[in-house]
């Protein structure tokens, strides 16, 4: 039974019914499909002497510019169109994929699912299970305009409209529930999509099996797309052929009318067409790009461990934990030189900013940023992770929000995780090894604060693990809770404890307290049953009497400007005194 041609098929009347070319054309976002005309018209005309030429040009979600639709189901829907016009497999012997801004990322994705790279790294749910496509040995060529591999950000070059909108866009994303958030906030650098689509490339690039030409343009004018946002430096390895269209802003990319259009459509109808001798000439170094390239490929590195620090902490002791890794390696006679720990730091981060999701969210993206560069750093290393804290948090959720990435051992110290995350699944995933949970007796951050925000998945999405222990059944399974490290928040940490991380890390020996604490203090240990019904009470009545000081300035016509400033000022030293409270305590 023949299957109707999906929408946007544009059939060529020339050439025979076998061996044509296919080329899919991928609008950006905020536009519709007829936007790409001028594209459309150029590869007709680029591909006038073929055996055949036909067109796919859908409409897709991100034409809304608030659409909410997932980008890994767009991709999904994509495959299945284009396996629909496979179908007969001598149909085709060529495709060529076009894309402009988010376009692009879809089609560099659409290559991915097609090629079977979910056998390399995992996908997400909606691409999970995808198995290689007999027309992916057959797409020839990439060729993007102005394309967002490494996802936008909201940078100082945006103007001020695109800041706006862009703003936006984060508000609605982080205010979303995760299976619904804007399609454009999806294609962020960090994000989910975006991170797994890069760890995909990069699995595809240390195959043997050549890549498609991939051509990139971009606009010299691009203030929405940096160099940095369309090449991706750290996962393609020099490997595209980088070109820029002169006098071009990211919008006029796909536009070729006048003289400046004249130029772009030349060299879009090169990128089209040329084959790698034609474009090397043309091509603009990675070196010229950037001044800071990543480091080169490093095969020797084993073992990569990411040491994490917390809140109001910048993280100086991360590096006295990595001296205790490397000596321990070292120990014996080893080789050292096989580990590498990352101690980075995302800033000082105070408890305030910690109860916004979103702010969270932006760590764990500038982890996942930083995930990324090692696993192109170091292709044949396992990774580690220690964090405390806010680090933990970072930890977990990454590990389910990206399904491309694992961590071999895992240790955690204050930890603000909730107590229900399922460690189980992920460790018969094989994504994580052994984790190991350092509880403090006095841990009142995470007994009292983080434990009082649990009830309220929807929104904070933390806990007090790092108090009272993961409830899920863990009976001779991967975790192991040290019950209890003598101190305070930052008692896991400390340097007593810093030989026992370094053994756990590398020789996988689960970590002992040098001085086994029996009992975590009673005082904390009640308030943490109550901890939310007291911070609740706190809030209404904090609200009450704010309510109460200003009241009569509404309710007493006898007020004087004089009595109203000076209850003002109360409430504003009131505001003061929280704000010291949850940035310095």
């Amino acid at each position: 039974m023949a299957h109707a041609h999906p929408n946007g098929f544009r059939r060529g009347t020339d050439g025979s019914g076998t061996g044509r070319t296919l080329v899919i054309i991928l609008h950006g976002w905020n536009a519709k499909a007829n936007s790409m005309h001028d594209v459309e018209q150029a590869v007709r005309q680029s591909h006038a002497g073929l055996d055949g030429l036909d067109i796919y040009l859908p409409l897709l979600p991100h034409a809304n510019l608030f659409s909410f639709a997932s980008a890994a189901r767009t991709v999904a829907g994509l495959t299945d169109a284009i396996d629909i016009l496979c179908a007969n497999p001598d149909r085709y012997a060529r495709l060529v994929l076009v894309g402009h801004s988010m376009g692009a990322v879809l089609a560099r994705r659409l290559f991915l699912v097609a090629a079977g790279a979910d056998s390399l790294v995992p996908s997400e749910p909606e691409l999970h299970g995808r198995q290689k496509r007999h027309w992916a040995a057959r797409i020839e060529r990439i060729v993007t305009l102005g394309g967002l591999n490494r996802g936008w950000t909201n940078s100082g070059r945006l103007s001020w409209v695109e800041t706006i909108v862009a703003n936006l866009i984060a508000v609605l994303g982080h205010g979303s529930p995760a299976s619904k958030k804007p399609i454009a906030f999806q294609i962020r650098r960090g994000a989910p999509f975006i991170v797994q689509t890069r760890l995909q490339w990069l699995a595809m690039t240390r195959l043997a099996t050549p890549l498609p030409l991939v051509i990139q343009l971009l606009g010299t004018r691009d203030s929405l797309v940096g160099p940095d946002d369309a090449v991706d430096f750290a996962t393609d390895n020099d490997s595209y052929y980088f070109l820029e269209l002169p006098n071009t802003e990211h919008t006029d990319a796909i536009h070729f009318s006048g003289a400046a259009g004249a130029a772009r459509e030349a060299l879009f109808r090169t990128a089209l067409t040329a084959d790698r001798d034609e474009l090397a000439p043309l091509k603009i170094p990675f070196a010229h790009l950037t001044d800071s390239l990543p480091p080169r490929s490093d095969p020797s590195i084993t073992h990569v461990v990411f040491v994490i620090h917390g809140i109001r902490d910048e993280g100086y002791w991360t590096r006295k934990i990595a001296q205790r890794i490397h000596e321990r390696a070292e120990r014996d006679g080893r080789d050292g030189a096989g580990i590498r720990c990352i101690t980075s730091s995302y800033g000082y981060f105070t408890i305030l900013p910690f109860i916004f999701p979103w702010i969270r969210m932006g760590k764990v993206e500038w982890l996942m940023d930083l995930y990324v560069g090692a696993r192109a750093q170091f292709p044949e290393a396992r990774f580690s992770y220690v964090g405390h804290s806010n680090g933990t948090y970072l930890a977990a959720r990454a590990l389910l929000d990206y399904p491309a990435i694992s961590f071999h051992n895992v240790l955690f110290a204050g930890s603000v995780v909730r107590r229900d995350y399922d460690w189980r699944v992920l460790c018969e995933q094989g994504r994580v090894r052994s984790v190991v949970n350092m509880i403090a007796t006095a841990d009142w951050v995470v007994g009292f604060f983080s434990t009082a925000l649990e009830p309220g998945r929807g929104f904070f999405d933390v806990g007090g693990a790092g108090f009272g222990g993961f409830t899920r059944p863990y009976a001779n399974g991967p975790v192991h809770e040290l019950r209890f490290v003598t101190g305070g928040h930052g008692a896991g940490v400390t340097e007593e404890h810093w030989p026992e991380i370094a053994a756990f890390i590398v020789d996988d020996v689960t970590p002992v307290p040098p001085v086994p604490a029996n009992k975590q203090s009673t005082v904390w240990r009640m308030a943490s049953r109550v901890s939310t019904l007291l911070v609740l009470t706190a809030l209404v009545l904090l609200a009450g009497w704010i309510v109460h000081i200003l009241w009569p300035i509404v309710s007493d016509p006898h007020t004087t400007a004089l009595a109203a400033a000076g209850r003002v000022g109360a409430v504003l030293a009131i505001f003061g005194l929280v704000r010291f409270i949850v940035t310095r305590v």
